[in-house]
């Protein structure tokens, strides 16, 4: 039995699952308290993957960091580095698309903060990290597997995934049949 396939998804996912998290607040903590006019652009920006289909957003990300383009380029020259159909590749892909997933939890949960009632607690003792943990970080998990589902799928759909799994589940599939004659 082949491992690699899980080992593959769970390594891209904790990569992912990461990256997002601490991006996706630390954004959020900024943008949160920036101006109207800035939030709004940024906005736009950061929750354009929610509603782009994945299958355009993995076709802009190819168009970004193709080595053909100015970050690909960049990259592939000065670090001798693809950043393209490699399995990084797909850290990029899925940060992308679970990016904005986690950006408006965490945006919301920072807009919704009440200040006095942090300076309420820290009255009766509590750090900073205390008050600021048990807001809506519980949700980060359920959006990276939304997020990642949202991805498999459209790879499964497009033919990308490796012709000798589909050859096996094949030759398998006839095999029962010809037991079954």
């Amino acid at each position: 039995m082949d491992l690699y396939p899980l080992y593959n998804s769970l390594r891209i996912a904790g990569i992912s699952a990461v990256i997002v998290f601490f991006i996706g607040i630390a954004a959020a903590y900024y943008i949160a308290k920036a101006p109207r006019v800035i939030k709004g652009i940024l906005d736009v920006l950061f929750t354009l993957p929610l509603v782009l289909p994945p299958t355009v957003v993995g076709y802009l990300l190819l168009l970004a960091l193709s080595p053909k383009r100015d970050i690909g380029a960049y990259f592939f020259e000065n670090f001798g580095i693809r950043l393209t159909m490699q399995w990084w590749s797909a850290i990029f892909a899925v940060t992308v698309v679970v990016f904005p997933l986690m950006y408006r939890t965490a945006r919301g949960a920072f807009e919704r903060f009440d200040e006095e009632l942090a300076d309420a607690g820290r009255t009766l003792g509590l750090s900073n990290t205390y008050i600021f943990w048990p807001g809506d970080h519980r949700r980060s998990g359920a959006e990276f597997r939304e997020g990642f589902r949202r991805i498999r799928r459209d790879v499964y759909d497009s033919g990308l995934y490796p012709r000798q799994n589909s050859d096996r589940f094949h030759s398998r599939l006839s095999a029962v049949e010809d037991r079954q004659r």
